[in-house]
Formats: C-alpha cells, sequence, structure tokens
C-alpha cells in the first residue's frame, strides 16, 4: 500500500490595454491508502486567485474535491466555494456544486465531463439556482 501527493500551480501577470491582470493556480492531491484497498480514491484540493488590482476586484476559489477512479470509468464530487471581493463592498460568496466523470474507451482515448450548478447568494444550496453548465471533451493519450 503507498500514499501518493501530488502538488502543482502555476502564476500569471498580464496586461490588457491598461488593465493589469493577476492569475494563481495551486492544487494538492492525495491518494488515501486505506480506502485505496477497496475503492481507489483521491482526495484534491486546488485554489485560483484572479485578480484586477486596477480595478479592487478579487475573487479566490476553493475547490475540495473527493475522487474515485478505477480502470474505465472515474467520477469526482466537490462543492466549490468562490468569493468575491468589489473594491470597499462586501465579499459576495457564491456556491457551485461540481461533477465530473470519465469513461475510458480504448487505452488510448477516454471522454470526460463535468456538470456545475452554480448558486448564486450567501446562504448555501438555499438560494434560486443561479446556472447549470455542462462540459464533455475527448481525451487523447499517447
Amino acid at each position: 500500500m503507498y500514499s501518493t501527493i501530488i502538488f502543482g500551480g502555476s502564476f500569471f501577470v498580464g496586461q490588457s490595454w491598461d488593465i493589469l491582470t493577476l492569475d494563481a493556480y495551486g492544487f494538492t492531491e492525495a491518494a488515501v491508502p486505506f480506502f485505496r484497498k477497496y475503492v481507489p480514491v483521491n482526495l484534491k484540493f486546488a485554489y485560483t486567485y484572479n485578480g484586477l488590482p486596477d480595478y479592487e476586484t478579487h475573487i479566490h476559489t476553493m475547490l475540495p474535491l473527493i475522487q474515485a477512479g478505477w480502470r474505465y470509468f472515474g467520477f469526482s464530487i466537490g462543492e466549490t466555494l468562490r468569493f468575491t471581493h468589489f473594491s470597499d463592498g462586501p465579499a459576495l460568496f457564491e456556491p457551485i456544486l461540481t461533477l465530473t466523470n470519465r469513461f475510458r474507451l480504448t487505452p488510448l482515448i477516454s471522454i470526460a465531463g463535468e456538470m456545475k450548478i452554480d448558486i448564486s447568494g450567501n446562504v448555501g444550496h438555499l438560494t434560486s439556482v443561479y446556472g447549470l453548465s455542462f462540459r464533455e471533451g475527448m481525451i487523447f493519450t499517447w
């Protein structure tokens, strides 16, 4: 039985016309050895920062995920926590429920999909639905 811990991230500084943009992304992923004997479970936590300092706008997004994956099928579920702060106003909190899936057709080709349920407000999932989005795609490995 072995443990795996993965760290990753990126940082971006850019300028569009006269607007400075800052973006940062970081994540860590850990395989849980106790559960892997029965179900291949990973825990993942990602953090994203998007900022427009010239407009005093800052967005912090945290995504804890539980992932399970077998040879031909995998899925994950998590709750995205997004905090948006505009200049002097209070931070706006938006929870987003995230479900993803992966089906392996062959050793080289997989189908991946994602469904997000965006909820606006600060009362959690008791507020009205803000949006529903789907993404599907193919993954080619060589």
